[in-house]
Parts: C-alpha cells; sequence; structure tokens
C-alpha cells in the first residue's frame, strides 16, 4: 500500500456553507480516505502550508 498525506492544503467542498478550508489529505492507493485537520500516521507527507 502506497501512502501520501498532504498537510494543511486547502480543500475546497461542495458544501456549500464551506467551501474552501485548510486540512490534510490522506491518499492511499489512488484514493482520498481522510480530509481533516491534525492526521498523523505514518506515511511520506508533504506540508503545503503557505503555498499557493
Amino acid at each position: 500500500m502506497t501512502r501520501l498525506l498532504v498537510k494543511g492544503g486547502a480543500v475546497f467542498t461542495m458544501d456549500p456553507g464551506e467551501r474552501l478550508c485548510r486540512d490534510d489529505v490522506l491518499v492511499e492507493d489512488d484514493a482520498i480516505v481522510a480530509v481533516e485537520p491534525g492526521i498523523e500516521v505514518g506515511a511520506k507527507a508533504i506540508d503545503v502550508r503557505g503555498t499557493a
């Protein structure tokens, strides 16, 4: 299994009440499996906070 954690990214949702949030995104084998703040797992991590 391949795991990648993207930390602090801009996440655009389909929820009209909350269109943009800053969260972590965990990807396993080409599928998004979690989107929430503060994910801590054993995975290669990319910190994207402060990037455009």
